[in-house]
């Protein structure tokens, strides 16, 4: 074989020898296995710290134990586990050039039975903007990691909180009642069966089933034929109900509701109240379903309002 040939080759293969054990460019990063499903997450950025943990089978935050959204918590713990490392920056520091220190990192930590057994900490973002900087488990080395996770990570107690209040479909619904500025309005569900119909066809003189169908009544208003889609829209509202935000608000310091609406679905009542805007020109709400005062936008609040049964008339 040409000498020339054989040159060329023994340099490629010393090259290719090199990289793999240099590990440099090729590093895949440390083990990322993850087995067991964890209890428990602490995400620090600066002096705020938040603390979820698992309880049977639901996330709660913090100290006070504030139901947490099971998706918002579960969508982190996923990007965690699914961390892929794509490189290996420095294992000399250099930690502050990129963004690798206290002040500016954010550190998540992930438990199981009390033991951490995986602590990340995300600096700056890549000049692409398609990777960040981390090092694990408090180490030196900075490792280039796929994604970027600032919407992920920052987020505050509020935003991680559980904003169900209400899930009552409205098939469940037999009754509901809206009291409005002292007026109230009560809506009942009947049940309706049509005489049978006969076929119109000589050859068949066989009488069609009979049809059964539910119909709203307003207590008062008998005459006064409904919508049933105008009032299966009202319920939806409550399919589910969610918050907006929960201000520190008590209870028994709201006063009297302007607007409450009672639910009676699965042999129980649910009730709904709304009283005036807060600050942030949001409607203040509280539910029997919920032990926490919150607040709805105020096109949300209003679908609960009746002035007139003009709007539920089937037309």
């Amino acid at each position: 074989m040409n000498k020339k040939i054989l040159f060329s080759l023994g340099i490629i293969a010393a090259l290719a020898l090199y990289l793999i054990f240099s590990g440099r460019n090729w590093h895949s990063g440390p083990d990322m296995v993850w087995k067991d499903p964890p209890d428990e997450m602490i995400i620090t950025k600066g002096e705020s710290t938040i603390t979820l943990q698992k309880k049977d089978t639901k996330w709660l935050i913090g100290t006070e134990a504030f139901p947490a959204d099971h998706s918002a918590v579960e969508n982190i713990l996923t990007k965690m586990k699914d961390l892929e490392v794509v490189d290996l920056i420095s294992e000399k520091g250099y930690l502050e050039k990129y963004g690798l220190v206290p002040e500016k990192y954010t550190e998540v930590q992930i438990k199981k039975d009390g033991s951490v057994f995986r602590k990340i900490h995300f600096g700056k973002k890549s000049p692409t903007n398609r990777h960040t900087f981390i090092t694990l488990e408090s180490g030196k080395a900075v490792y280039l990691a796929s994604g970027v996770f600032d919407g992920l990570l920052n987020k505050t107690v509020d935003q991680l909180r559980d904003k169900t209040i209400i899930k009552i479909s409205r098939d469940a619904v037999s009754s509901f009642k809206v009291t409005q500025k002292g007026r109230s309005f009560v809506f009942e569900k009947k049940h309706v069966e049509q005489a049978p119909v006969e076929d119109g066809n000589a050859k068949n003189k066989e009488e069609k089933p009979e049809k059964n169908e539910d119909v709203w009544i307003c207590r008062g208003f008998e005459k006064v034929a409904l919508d049933t889609k105008k009032v299966d829209q009202f319920l939806s509202a409550l399919d589910p109900l969610k918050a907006t935000a929960f201000p520190d608000m008590k209870k028994d310091k709201l006063g009297r509701a302007s607007t409450v609406v009672t639910v009676n679905a699965f042999n129980a009542e649910t009730e709904l109240c709304i009283y005036d805007k807060n600050t942030d020109k949001k409607y203040v709400a509280s539910s029997s379903a919920s032990p926490y005062v919150f607040t709805l936008d105020e096109w949300k609040a209003r679908k609960f309002f009746i002035d007139s049964l003009e709007s539920f008339k089937n037309k």
